[in-house]
Protein backbone atom coordinates (compact mmCIF):
# COMPACT_ATOMS: atom_id res chain seq x y z
CA UNK A 1 0.00 0.00 0.00
CA UNK A 2 2.57 2.47 0.92
CA UNK A 3 4.30 1.94 -2.41
CA UNK A 4 1.54 2.57 -4.28
CA UNK A 5 1.11 6.02 -2.29
CA UNK A 6 4.57 6.82 -3.42
CA UNK A 7 4.12 5.83 -7.05
CA UNK A 8 1.45 7.79 -7.31
CA UNK A 9 3.29 10.96 -5.03
CA UNK A 10 6.41 10.45 -7.77
CA UNK A 11 4.19 9.97 -10.93
CA UNK A 12 1.23 12.31 -10.67
CA UNK A 13 -1.54 12.17 -13.35
CA UNK A 14 -0.79 15.11 -16.12
CA UNK A 15 -2.71 18.05 -15.75
CA UNK A 16 -5.73 18.77 -18.74
CA UNK A 17 -4.54 20.88 -21.65
CA UNK A 18 -5.15 24.13 -21.31
CA UNK A 19 -5.21 26.29 -24.68
CA UNK A 20 -3.66 29.57 -23.98
CA UNK A 21 -1.95 32.41 -26.38
CA UNK A 22 1.48 32.26 -27.55
CA UNK A 23 4.18 34.52 -26.02
CA UNK A 24 6.77 33.41 -27.88
CA UNK A 25 5.16 32.01 -31.45
CA UNK A 26 3.30 34.95 -32.45
CA UNK A 27 2.87 37.32 -35.21
CA UNK A 28 -1.05 39.11 -34.69
CA UNK A 29 -1.89 38.09 -30.60
CA UNK A 30 -0.20 34.62 -30.48
CA UNK A 31 -3.42 32.90 -31.15
CA UNK A 32 -2.35 30.71 -34.16
CA UNK A 33 0.60 29.66 -32.44
CA UNK A 34 -2.09 28.97 -28.97
CA UNK A 35 -3.56 26.59 -31.53
CA UNK A 36 -0.58 24.73 -32.91
CA UNK A 37 0.56 23.96 -29.90
CA UNK A 38 -2.73 22.88 -28.10
CA UNK A 39 -3.30 20.86 -31.66
CA UNK A 40 0.27 19.83 -31.31
CA UNK A 41 0.63 21.32 -34.94
CA UNK A 42 2.47 23.41 -37.38
CA UNK A 43 1.14 26.83 -36.20
CA UNK A 44 1.67 28.45 -40.24
CA UNK A 45 -1.39 25.91 -40.85
CA UNK A 46 -3.64 27.78 -39.03
CA UNK A 47 -2.47 30.92 -40.07
CA UNK A 48 -2.72 30.38 -43.61
CA UNK A 49 -6.54 29.03 -43.14
CA UNK A 50 -6.95 32.44 -41.08
CA UNK A 51 -6.32 34.38 -44.26
CA UNK A 52 -8.18 31.87 -46.71
CA UNK A 53 -11.33 32.39 -44.11
CA UNK A 54 -11.38 35.71 -44.26
CA UNK A 55 -11.28 36.20 -48.24
CA UNK A 56 -14.50 33.73 -47.53
CA UNK A 57 -15.82 35.64 -45.11
CA UNK A 58 -15.48 38.52 -42.66
CA UNK A 59 -16.73 35.82 -39.61
CA UNK A 60 -12.73 34.79 -39.04
CA UNK A 61 -12.00 37.82 -38.56
CA UNK A 62 -14.72 38.32 -35.56
CA UNK A 63 -13.56 34.54 -34.01
CA UNK A 64 -9.55 35.74 -34.21
CA UNK A 65 -10.69 38.53 -32.27
CA UNK A 66 -12.60 37.14 -29.85
CA UNK A 67 -10.04 34.23 -29.36
CA UNK A 68 -7.57 37.46 -28.22
CA UNK A 69 -9.88 38.91 -26.08
CA UNK A 70 -10.80 36.00 -24.09
CA UNK A 71 -7.75 34.04 -23.68
CA UNK A 72 -4.72 34.79 -21.26
CA UNK A 73 -1.48 34.49 -22.90
CA UNK A 74 1.00 31.46 -22.42
CA UNK A 75 3.70 32.43 -19.28
CA UNK A 76 6.02 29.51 -21.16
CA UNK A 77 4.91 26.62 -18.50
CA UNK A 78 1.90 26.05 -19.58
CA UNK A 79 -0.02 28.38 -16.97
CA UNK A 80 -1.39 32.28 -17.97
CA UNK A 81 0.62 34.72 -17.00
CA UNK A 82 -2.17 37.07 -16.37
CA UNK A 83 -5.75 37.52 -17.13
CA UNK A 84 -6.99 37.83 -20.54
CA UNK A 85 -6.87 41.47 -22.14
CA UNK A 86 -10.84 41.63 -21.82
CA UNK A 87 -10.32 40.76 -18.03
CA UNK A 88 -7.81 43.51 -17.74
CA UNK A 89 -9.88 45.77 -19.45
CA UNK A 90 -12.72 45.21 -17.67
CA UNK A 91 -10.98 44.72 -13.77
CA UNK A 92 -9.67 47.52 -11.64
CA UNK A 93 -6.77 46.86 -9.40
CA UNK A 94 -8.96 45.02 -7.23
CA UNK A 95 -10.13 42.75 -10.02
CA UNK A 96 -13.35 44.10 -9.54
CA UNK A 97 -15.45 45.12 -13.26
CA UNK A 98 -16.42 48.73 -13.15
CA UNK A 99 -19.04 50.70 -14.82
CA UNK A 100 -16.33 53.12 -16.36
CA UNK A 101 -14.28 50.27 -17.63
CA UNK A 102 -17.57 48.84 -18.97
CA UNK A 103 -18.60 52.15 -21.43
CA UNK A 104 -14.85 52.58 -22.40
CA UNK A 105 -15.11 48.92 -23.75
CA UNK A 106 -18.43 49.50 -25.34
CA UNK A 107 -17.54 52.48 -26.89
CA UNK A 108 -14.48 50.94 -28.17
CA UNK A 109 -16.12 48.10 -29.71
CA UNK A 110 -18.53 50.51 -30.92
CA UNK A 111 -15.58 52.41 -32.72
CA UNK A 112 -13.87 49.68 -34.27
CA UNK A 113 -17.12 48.12 -36.08
CA UNK A 114 -18.43 51.71 -37.41
CA UNK A 115 -14.28 51.63 -38.64
CA UNK A 116 -14.74 48.28 -40.17
CA UNK A 117 -17.92 49.23 -41.52
CA UNK A 118 -16.42 52.50 -43.50
CA UNK A 119 -13.40 50.54 -44.49
CA UNK A 120 -15.36 47.94 -45.66
CA UNK A 121 -17.65 50.35 -47.50
CA UNK A 122 -14.92 52.74 -48.78
CA UNK A 123 -13.38 49.84 -50.36
CA UNK A 124 -16.46 48.58 -52.34
CA UNK A 125 -16.83 52.37 -53.67
CA UNK A 126 -13.03 53.28 -54.64
CA UNK A 127 -13.28 50.00 -56.62
CA UNK A 128 -16.66 50.47 -58.08
CA UNK A 129 -15.93 54.43 -59.36
CA UNK A 130 -12.73 52.77 -60.77
CA UNK A 131 -10.22 53.50 -58.33
CA UNK A 132 -8.60 49.62 -57.99
CA UNK A 133 -5.62 50.43 -58.71
CA UNK A 134 -5.51 52.82 -55.80
CA UNK A 135 -7.09 50.23 -53.49
CA UNK A 136 -4.60 47.52 -54.62
CA UNK A 137 -1.56 50.46 -53.79
CA UNK A 138 -3.11 51.23 -50.45
CA UNK A 139 -3.46 47.51 -49.29
CA UNK A 140 0.56 46.50 -50.52
CA UNK A 141 1.73 49.86 -48.78
CA UNK A 142 -0.04 48.69 -45.61
CA UNK A 143 1.15 45.72 -45.82
CA UNK A 144 4.59 47.00 -46.15
CA UNK A 145 4.63 48.81 -43.32
CA UNK A 146 3.48 45.35 -41.40
CA UNK A 147 6.20 43.57 -42.67
CA UNK A 148 8.62 46.05 -42.20
CA UNK A 149 7.44 46.27 -38.69
CA UNK A 150 8.06 42.47 -38.17
CA UNK A 151 11.13 42.64 -38.92
CA UNK A 152 12.28 45.58 -36.77
CA UNK A 153 11.00 43.36 -33.90
CA UNK A 154 8.10 45.40 -33.67
CA UNK A 155 5.06 42.69 -33.68
CA UNK A 156 1.88 45.33 -32.95
CA UNK A 157 2.56 46.22 -36.76
CA UNK A 158 1.28 43.15 -37.55
CA UNK A 159 -2.39 44.41 -36.44
CA UNK A 160 -1.86 46.34 -39.73
CA UNK A 161 -3.47 43.16 -41.43
CA UNK A 162 -6.77 44.05 -40.58
CA UNK A 163 -7.33 46.89 -42.07
CA UNK A 164 -5.20 45.71 -45.12
CA UNK A 165 -7.76 42.89 -45.19
CA UNK A 166 -10.79 44.57 -44.15
CA UNK A 167 -10.14 46.48 -47.51
CA UNK A 168 -8.97 43.83 -49.64
CA UNK A 169 -11.47 41.52 -49.44
CA UNK A 170 -14.60 43.34 -49.91
CA UNK A 171 -12.84 45.39 -53.07
CA UNK A 172 -11.78 41.50 -54.18
CA UNK A 173 -15.08 40.47 -54.19
CA UNK A 174 -16.36 44.00 -55.78
CA UNK A 175 -13.81 43.33 -58.61
CA UNK A 176 -14.71 39.96 -59.32
CA UNK A 177 -18.06 40.38 -59.50
CA UNK A 178 -17.11 43.59 -61.78
CA UNK A 179 -19.76 46.23 -59.92
CA UNK A 180 -19.57 49.35 -61.45
CA UNK A 181 -21.03 52.75 -60.27
CA UNK A 182 -22.58 54.46 -63.59
CA UNK A 183 -25.16 56.36 -63.35
CA UNK A 184 -27.81 57.70 -60.63
CA UNK A 185 -28.16 56.53 -56.99
CA UNK A 186 -31.90 55.88 -55.56
CA UNK A 187 -35.26 54.35 -56.84
CA UNK A 188 -34.61 55.58 -60.27
CA UNK A 189 -37.81 55.43 -63.19
CA UNK A 190 -38.36 55.82 -66.77
CA UNK A 191 -41.39 54.80 -69.10
CA UNK A 192 -40.56 56.15 -72.61
CA UNK A 193 -43.01 56.06 -75.47
CA UNK A 194 -40.81 56.39 -78.67
CA UNK A 195 -38.03 54.77 -79.77
CA UNK A 196 -35.99 58.50 -80.46
CA UNK A 197 -36.60 58.63 -76.45
CA UNK A 198 -34.43 55.66 -75.67
CA UNK A 199 -30.74 57.01 -74.04
CA UNK A 200 -28.59 55.83 -76.52
CA UNK A 201 -25.92 54.35 -73.55
CA UNK A 202 -29.08 52.43 -72.19
CA UNK A 203 -30.54 52.51 -68.68
CA UNK A 204 -27.31 53.11 -65.62
CA UNK A 205 -27.58 52.70 -62.04
CA UNK A 206 -24.95 52.86 -60.03
CA UNK A 207 -27.10 51.85 -56.64
CA UNK A 208 -30.59 51.63 -55.77
CA UNK A 209 -33.75 50.52 -57.55
CA UNK A 210 -34.11 50.45 -61.22
CA UNK A 211 -37.39 50.99 -62.95
CA UNK A 212 -37.92 50.18 -66.90
CA UNK A 213 -41.63 50.42 -68.09
CA UNK A 214 -41.82 49.57 -71.73
CA UNK A 215 -45.63 49.09 -72.09
CA UNK A 216 -46.39 52.78 -73.50
CA UNK A 217 -43.60 52.19 -76.11
CA UNK A 218 -44.54 52.33 -79.41
CA UNK A 219 -42.81 49.02 -81.70
CA UNK A 220 -43.17 48.09 -84.97
CA UNK A 221 -43.51 44.43 -85.84
CA UNK A 222 -40.85 42.38 -86.61
CA UNK A 223 -38.01 45.02 -85.96
CA UNK A 224 -35.47 44.64 -82.82
CA UNK A 225 -35.10 47.31 -80.61
CA UNK A 226 -31.95 46.84 -78.36
CA UNK A 227 -31.72 48.07 -74.62
CA UNK A 228 -28.73 48.62 -72.79
CA UNK A 229 -28.82 48.52 -68.58
CA UNK A 230 -26.05 48.40 -66.67
CA UNK A 231 -26.65 48.21 -62.54
CA UNK A 232 -23.85 48.21 -59.95
CA UNK A 233 -25.23 46.86 -57.07
CA UNK A 234 -29.17 46.84 -56.78
CA UNK A 235 -32.54 45.53 -58.43
CA UNK A 236 -33.55 46.35 -62.38
CA UNK A 237 -37.38 45.76 -63.54
CA UNK A 238 -38.28 45.81 -66.89
CA UNK A 239 -41.84 45.85 -67.68
CA UNK A 240 -42.99 44.53 -70.95
CA UNK A 241 -46.54 44.00 -72.70
CA UNK A 242 -47.31 40.44 -73.86
CA UNK A 243 -47.13 41.34 -76.84
CA UNK A 244 -43.38 41.79 -77.66
CA UNK A 245 -40.52 39.08 -77.51
CA UNK A 246 -37.94 39.43 -75.23
CA UNK A 247 -34.46 38.64 -75.81
CA UNK A 248 -32.06 39.45 -73.41
CA UNK A 249 -27.79 38.68 -72.85
CA UNK A 250 -27.55 38.78 -69.10
CA UNK A 251 -24.47 38.99 -67.14
CA UNK A 252 -24.29 38.95 -63.37
CA UNK A 253 -21.62 38.93 -61.09
CA UNK A 254 -23.34 37.92 -57.95
CA UNK A 255 -26.86 37.54 -57.37
CA UNK A 256 -30.45 36.71 -59.87
CA UNK A 257 -31.55 36.82 -62.91
CA UNK A 258 -35.09 36.06 -63.75
CA UNK A 259 -36.76 37.05 -67.71
CA UNK A 260 -40.36 35.83 -67.47
CA UNK A 261 -39.68 32.77 -65.82
CA UNK A 262 -36.37 32.24 -67.42
CA UNK A 263 -34.36 32.30 -64.12
CA UNK A 264 -30.93 31.54 -62.46
CA UNK A 265 -28.86 32.75 -59.35
CA UNK A 266 -25.61 33.04 -58.22
CA UNK A 267 -22.29 33.34 -58.79
CA UNK A 268 -20.73 34.98 -62.08
CA UNK A 269 -24.04 33.92 -64.15
CA UNK A 270 -24.45 34.38 -68.23
CA UNK A 271 -27.94 33.60 -68.97
CA UNK A 272 -29.15 34.52 -72.22
CA UNK A 273 -33.21 34.18 -73.47
CA UNK A 274 -33.21 34.24 -77.37
CA UNK A 275 -34.88 32.60 -80.20
CA UNK A 276 -38.24 34.38 -82.76
CA UNK A 277 -40.23 32.49 -84.50
CA UNK A 278 -42.59 35.20 -85.24
CA UNK A 279 -42.98 38.77 -86.25
CA UNK A 280 -44.02 40.26 -82.83
CA UNK A 281 -41.90 43.24 -82.20
CA UNK A 282 -38.81 42.26 -80.18
CA UNK A 283 -36.54 43.77 -77.51
CA UNK A 284 -32.88 42.96 -76.57
CA UNK A 285 -31.91 43.47 -73.35
CA UNK A 286 -28.19 43.69 -72.93
CA UNK A 287 -27.77 43.50 -69.35
CA UNK A 288 -24.63 44.06 -66.51
CA UNK A 289 -25.62 43.63 -63.02
CA UNK A 290 -22.40 43.47 -60.46
CA UNK A 291 -24.67 42.59 -57.31
CA UNK A 292 -28.45 42.34 -57.50
CA UNK A 293 -31.24 41.20 -59.67
CA UNK A 294 -32.40 42.00 -63.18
CA UNK A 295 -36.32 40.84 -63.65
CA UNK A 296 -38.40 40.93 -66.44
CA UNK A 297 -42.42 40.84 -65.97
CA UNK A 298 -45.47 42.05 -67.85
CA UNK A 299 -47.26 43.53 -65.27
CA UNK A 300 -46.00 45.60 -61.77
CA UNK A 301 -47.78 42.96 -59.44
CA UNK A 302 -45.75 40.66 -60.91
CA UNK A 303 -42.51 41.97 -59.70
CA UNK A 304 -40.46 40.50 -56.43
CA UNK A 305 -38.99 43.68 -55.68
CA UNK A 306 -41.74 46.40 -56.77
CA UNK A 307 -43.38 47.94 -54.16
CA UNK A 308 -46.99 46.15 -54.85
CA UNK A 309 -45.33 43.30 -56.32
CA UNK A 310 -46.61 39.82 -55.36
CA UNK A 311 -44.17 36.98 -57.54
CA UNK A 312 -47.15 35.84 -59.19
CA UNK A 313 -45.81 34.55 -62.25
CA UNK A 314 -43.00 32.56 -60.22
CA UNK A 315 -46.14 30.33 -59.00
CA UNK A 316 -45.54 27.79 -61.67
CA UNK A 317 -41.36 26.90 -61.54
CA UNK A 318 -39.54 27.02 -64.73
CA UNK A 319 -42.54 28.29 -66.76
CA UNK A 320 -41.83 31.09 -68.93
CA UNK A 321 -44.15 34.01 -70.35
CA UNK A 322 -41.96 34.51 -73.22
CA UNK A 323 -45.03 33.22 -75.52
CA UNK A 324 -44.57 36.33 -78.18
CA UNK A 325 -41.52 35.42 -78.95
CA UNK A 326 -43.16 31.95 -80.74
CA UNK A 327 -45.76 33.46 -82.40
CA UNK A 328 -48.32 32.41 -79.85
CA UNK A 329 -49.48 36.20 -78.97
CA UNK A 330 -50.68 38.77 -82.03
Amino acid sequence: MDQQTESQTSNPAPRPRRFLRAADDRFLGGVCGGLGRYFDVDPVLFRVGAVALTFIGGITLIIYAALWALVPTDNGSGEPSGPSPLRRLLGGADGRVRAGHMVAIAALILGGLLTALLLVVGAVWATASGGGVWIAVLVIAIGLAAAAGALAGRRRAAWLLVPALLIAAPAGFAAAADVRFQGGFGDLRYRPTAVTALPARGYELSAGRLRVDLRGLALSPGTTTEIPIQVGMGVATVIVPASVCVQSDTKIGAGYVDVLGDAEGGLDVRRQVGGAQGLAPRVLLRAKVGMGALEVVHRPEDSLFLEHGHGLHHAVAGASDNAACSGAVA
